[in-house]
């Protein structure tokens, strides 16, 4: 075996060993910063998991860090912040798939129309089942296009809150919904 070989397997084995104490050490409170972020537990999980497929990929860069817990709380701070940005996109764009205006239905066909009753009804229901201050704001803010603002005004309660309930009631209806095709 080469030196070059020996120094390349010491130093994967360190950062193996590195990689491992980091996950170790400070899993449980990246845990929790993750679930205060995103407050579901599955969300948290999915974020953890891409966040530590990063560290490995970049271990050399985490390695080099002064202060390591300050840069992977600010890292994953970061990372479940662009995951809730894509998911948040993802959520919308599959709810606007879902919730058809008026407009949209003046090329459907018999069939399509009828199906689209279906889903809307499908949709009502799967809507009634929230929790009534969540199901208020949803509706607020889908059927009437209230802004974050505007809703908190009209409840009484934080935007802050109001784009928690919004985000709950999209993955409510995510899970909820059957896959629907129109």
């Amino acid at each position: 075996m080469s030196n070059f070989q020996r120094l390349h397997r010491r130093k994967a084995h360190e950062s193996e060993e590195y990689f491992a104490k980091l996950y170790n050490t400070h899993y449980a409170k990246l845990y929790r910063l993750a679930y205060y972020i995103t407050s579901d537990e599955e969300i948290c999980k999915d974020v953890l998991s891409i966040f530590f497929l990063k560290v490995w990929e970049k271990i050399e860069t985490f390695k080099q860090a002064k202060d390591i817990e300050n840069y992977l709380f600010i890292s994953l701070r970061n990372e479940t912040l662009t995951y809730l940005k894509r998911q948040k996109n993802s959520e919308y764009c599959e709810l606007k798939e879902l919730l058809i205006t008026q407009e949209d239905t003046e090329n459907l066909t018999p069939h399509e129309t009828l199906q689209l009753k279906e889903t809307n009804q499908i949709l009502d229901s799967i809507i009634e089942e929230l929790p009534e201050k969540r199901k208020r704001v949803f509706k607020l803010s889908r059927y009437e296009n209230k802004t974050a603002k505007e809703i908190a005004q009209i409840c009484n309660i934080s935007t802050k809150t109001v784009e928690d309930h919004i985000r709950k009631s999209l993955i409510f209806l995510r899970h909820h919904s059957p896959k629907m095709s129109i």
